[in-house]
């Protein structure tokens, strides 16, 4: 086993101001959460560097990350990426396992990624989607069986992209950033062995 790890990181909680959302805090407090949440997104930017690290550059055309958040987290409380690889990297046409902890190694996400062709499932799509009582749900109350989704393609603003880096609330800036601050290897550190770093 070959573990590639971030470091703990602090991810910025950049929706606070979103009133009325998990991510504002008295909302958040309403759920029954200690604070205003940190996005997912943002939690999913942490993962660029190691996901190149595995899979090279091929996992911008044809990789993928797939995660299931288990643990919510508020901002900047330190929290570290990793992959379980199977063997040393670079890989090809492969899926690992992906997750992220706390320090203290409480589960914040886990999931799979990938790069090429594989057969297996993704984390998300292999999870059991059967329908739950709609009187325990409470996010998601207002959802129903049938109801249309938009489809949504995002796309980064160059602009918040380079403010985000230049002010240090982008987790984990990619050295192919206009601006990284740093050069040489990606910000990881990777581990090898029988002593991983803790796991659910």
């Amino acid at each position: 086993m070959h573990t590639v790890t971030t470091g703990p990181m602090h991810p910025w909680n950049l929706s606070a101001d979103s009133k009325g959302s998990i991510h504002d805090d008295d909302t958040a407090n309403d759920l029954g959460f200690r604070a205003g949440t940190v996005a997912g997104d943002i939690h999913l930017e942490q993962f660029g560097g190691i996901l190149v690290e595995a899979f090279g550059p091929a996992w911008f055309e044809k990789g993928s990350l797939s995660l299931y958040f288990l643990t919510p987290t508020a901002h900047r409380e330190p929290v570290e990426a990793f992959l379980d690889l199977p063997s040393a990297p670079p890989l090809t046409a492969v899926q690992v396992a992906a997750r992220m902890a706390t320090p203290g190694g409480v589960p914040v996400a886990e999931g799979t990624a990938s790069v090429g062709t594989v057969n297996e499932a993704s984390a998300l799509s292999s999870r059991d989607r059967r329908a739950v009582d709609p009187a325990s749900l409470r996010m998601l109350r207002g959802a129903h069986p049938g109801r249309a989704l938009d489809a949504q393609v995002r796309r980064p603003w160059r602009e918040n992209q380079l403010r985000r880096i230049a002010n240090g609330s982008m987790t984990a800036p990619l050295h192919c950033s206009p601006t990284a601050r740093t050069s040489g290897p990606l910000p990881s550190r990777s581990t090898a062995g029988s002593t991983p770093p803790p796991k659910a």
